[in-house]
């Protein structure tokens, strides 16, 4: 009797031993699978991220002045600035506020504050030439230029310049320059024929990536525009200190630029440069 006992005890503990046995065995089982599963999902985690990673450093540009980036701005690298190939044409401050639309003569000449307006009031000439501003927007503190950027001064104005032109002229502030390496080489826009300027060749390459559009300005009088097709104006804010002058860089002969100063009525053209 008490051997039947003690063999139903070993066949107990028999069964005990491989049933712990086997429920580790599928308790390791299930946690190697886990865990392989945690291990294959992180590496899969890790690829990821290498990927993209790997995606964001070579497949983005990096800071190409003549590619476009900062809100489509395309720009190109003159001297040591990096200037827009294209005319501001924004309808809103850095900081989202609106700048209104100024259609009418009268109500432009009696402003205090800034605003904008198409050549001829034309929405389509705007498309090409960007926006003509008033010098009130020029010197808001709410900002004029897109992020990333800020509107060419007039000592940024007098570096170009520098670069372009070959003497002074021998009217002040005139600046006897080679206006070809500077204008859109297309020819659809400017009237003068540039490739024959009295009788002399000159090959259109712009060399500088400025691509000068005659886009005008309106007028002191403010009910009329001038130059589209012929010149090109560009506000050049001179400061000093706490005080802000209007003067315009101006091209309004083949041959020449002017920095002059000028009555902040106008509506003229704004280039920004990069920050």
């Amino acid at each position: 009797m008490e051997s039947k006992k003690k063999l139903v005890i070993k066949r107990e503990l028999n069964s005990s031993f491989f049933l712990f046995i086997f429920t580790n065995k599928v308790i390791i089982f299930v946690l190697n699978n886990a865990i392989t599963k945690a291990v294959q999902c992180n590496i899969v985690k890790k690829a990821l991220l290498i990927f993209v990673i790997f995606s964001i450093f070579f497949g983005c540009k990096k800071d190409n002045p003549t590619s476009p980036e900062n809100s489509g701005i395309e720009t190109v690298i003159i001297g040591s600035k990096i200037w827009a190939t294209k005319n501001l044409n924004v309808d809103h401050y850095s900081n989202g506020d609106p700048i209104p639309e100024v259609k009418d003569s009268a109500t432009w000449a009696n402003l205090k504050t800034g605003a904008w307006c198409y050549y001829n009031n034309d929405p389509a000439l705007g498309a090409i030439y960007g926006k003509l501003y008033n010098f009130h927007a020029m010197i808001d503190p709410r900002g004029l230029a897109p992020e990333g950027f800020r509107v060419a001064t007039y000592l940024d104005w007098m570096d170009f310049i520098n670069l372009i032109c070959y003497e002074k002229s021998t009217r002040q502030n005139w600046y006897a320059c080679r206006i070809p390496d500077i204008i859109d080489p297309s020819k659809k826009y400017w009237i003068y024929d540039y490739v024959s300027i009295h009788n002399n060749p000159v090959q259109l390459s712009n060399p500088f990536g400025f691509s000068a559009l005659p886009s005008g300005y309106r007028g002191f009088d403010s009910s009329k525009f001038y130059g589209m097709n012929k010149q090109a104006a560009w506000w050049a804010p001179y400061i000093d200190g706490d005080a802000t002058y209007c003067k315009i860089i101006g091209i309004f002969d083949p041959f020449v630029i002017m920095a002059l100063p000028y009555s902040n009525i106008l509506g003229v053209s704004v280039r920004c440069i990069k920050n």
